[in-house]
């Protein structure tokens, strides 16, 4: 349904030149107020939001290389078994991030400890390759149930658990 705003007519014209332009003008006037009638309303506010994406980087190789070496004293491969780990991780802390299982991704730490990340079942870690990106929160840490990683393939996945990898020797 289409709704024209009405307007009351002039005076009738006196002569054909009149008659021509009055119409011109009443013409004028009738789309006018029709253009002005479905132009949208000045709002006289303003919104301004700052968010602010922290990329975590993939782990370099040779950072990757250094933290699953097997230390010279032992004689076999070393095997990591998962720790509790609290519930958060400071984001400054990260050094580089790698997929490890389906949806597991490991985060080496600057202090040299390594963390297990379980995503969402439904997430596949191996869409964070390149990296990751997060929204940084007031407190600068990464939780478990609160935060959500996004690949730079366009996943998005929601934090599930952070444990602690502790090597174990056989």
């Amino acid at each position: 349904m289409l709704v024209v705003p009405a307007f009351q007519a002039g005076p009738a014209p006196t002569s054909e030149k009149a008659a021509s332009s009055n119409s011109d003008d009443s013409e004028s006037d009738a789309f006018d107020a029709f253009r002005d009638a479905y132009r949208p309303e000045t709002q006289d506010q303003v919104r301004i939001e700052q968010h602010v994406t922290i990329r975590i980087t993939p782990s370099p190789p040779a950072l990757r290389r250094e933290m699953f070496a097997t230390p010279a004293q032992s004689d076999g491969p070393v095997r990591f078994k998962e720790k509790k780990h609290d519930h958060c991780v400071a984001i400054e802390d990260i050094a580089g991030i790698s997929p490890m299982e389906p949806n597991r991704l490991v985060l080496f730490m600057r202090n040299h400890h390594m963390l297990s990340v379980s995503l969402e079942r439904a997430c596949d870690a191996d869409a964070f390759y390149l990296g990751a990106y997060v929204e940084r929160n007031p407190d600068g840490k990464l939780c478990t149930g609160r935060d959500t990683l996004r690949a730079r393939t366009g996943a998005t996945c929601r934090l599930s658990a952070i444990n602690r990898l502790v090597a174990v020797k056989d």
